[in-house]
């Protein structure tokens, strides 16, 4: 009999499993204000002109709307093609000294598919060759949609790193296809953790790679997933970085997570245009939730307009706080 490790994933319904028929995503309400502002602006505009006599603003303003506008759709479907390669060291207190300097490589949300979606990923896999990193972790969401599986193969042949590549699950995974998903992630050579942990050795210490199940549309147990982990700093892949607060409380040094690309739509001050379930504490960026490190991707793909979000690959240097 041949073990499967992934015979007992199915795929789920689109929805959340938490709170029966809520909205998958938030919507920012300064971005709804501001909506409500401009649509005002808009109107008065747009039904001033048609008066006997328009005031001399009315055009312009109207104008300069549209004109924004269009300027702004222009640039977020522009920047679905530009990749951001993102170089940060973390300080984690939960990591040791000795290990200070270790290199990670971090990719979430490929969306593959897409001609922008492959071309990002490319130059994403470039850009961590050429930086050499000891390990390199993926956080969910591989395609967008299961007849692209065959492009997520054909992509990630050959991906290597010395102490191997890993990943866990996202949302999207779980409502396509989980099991030829991860079938297909374990036959380029990359381990998936569902509610596990592996072990890697670097400079004779251990360092312990978890990853959990999606937390919204499956069933994440940390508990499970570091049963019989050594006593050594943990890395955890988590789709959702909102599980970071479970994470934190787990002893885990550092979480990466996706999920919320940044919104797609984010600007100074008004923030992410719409986040999902799970992505809405923590949209994207580094974060320290009591003593654990958290780190979130924007992702590389997705829908096809980016406005301040642009796509990203990270590549992470940890050193002890």
């Amino acid at each position: 009999m041949i073990d499967d490790p992934f015979a007992d994933l199915v795929a789920v319904p689109r929805g959340s499993k938490d709170i029966p028929n809520v909205s998958h995503v938030v919507y920012s309400r300064r971005w709804q204000y501001l909506g409500g502002v401009l649509g005002m602006l808009g109107l008065s505009s747009a039904t001033a002109l048609f008066a006997s006599q328009p005031p001399r603003w009315a055009k312009p303003m109207l104008g300069s709307l549209l004109a924004a506008g269009v300027t702004a759709t222009s640039l977020g479907v522009g920047n679905i093609w530009r990749l951001a390669v993102e170089r940060h060291t973390l300080r984690l207190p939960r990591w040791l000294s000795t290990l200070n300097g270790f290199k990670i490589a971090h990719l979430s949300d490929l969306h593959l598919g897409p001609n922008y979606s492959q071309r990002v990923l490319r130059q994403a896999l470039n850009a961590i060759k050429a930086w050499q990193p000891e390990i390199i972790l993926l956080t969910g969401d591989f395609v967008n949609r299961p007849s692209d599986v065959g492009t997520l193969e054909r992509m990630l042949t050959g991906i290597q790193a010395p102490l191997g590549v890993y990943a866990c699950l996202g949302n999207h995974d779980y409502w396509d296809d989980p099991q030829l998903i991860a079938r297909t992630l374990k036959k380029v050579g990359v381990e998936v953790l569902i509610n596990q942990h592996r072990v890697v050795q670097w400079r004779e210490q251990a360092i312990v790679i978890a990853g959990v199940a999606d937390p919204w549309q499956a069933d994440a147990d940390l508990a499970q997933a570091l049963h019989n982990a050594p006593t050594a700093p943990v890395v955890l892949l988590a789709h959702g970085p909102d599980f970071a607060d479970i994470a934190a409380k787990q002893h885990v040094a550092l979480q990466l997570s996706g999920h919320a690309h940044a919104g797609h739509i984010n600007a100074p001050w008004l923030g992410p245009l719409v986040v999902p379930r799970w992505g809405e504490k923590y949209p994207h960026g580094q974060f320290r939730i009591d003593q654990c490190g958290l780190y979130v991707s924007r992702g590389l793909a997705g829908l096809p307009i980016r406005f301040g979000a642009t796509p990203e690959v990270g590549l992470l240097t940890l050193i002890a706080a």
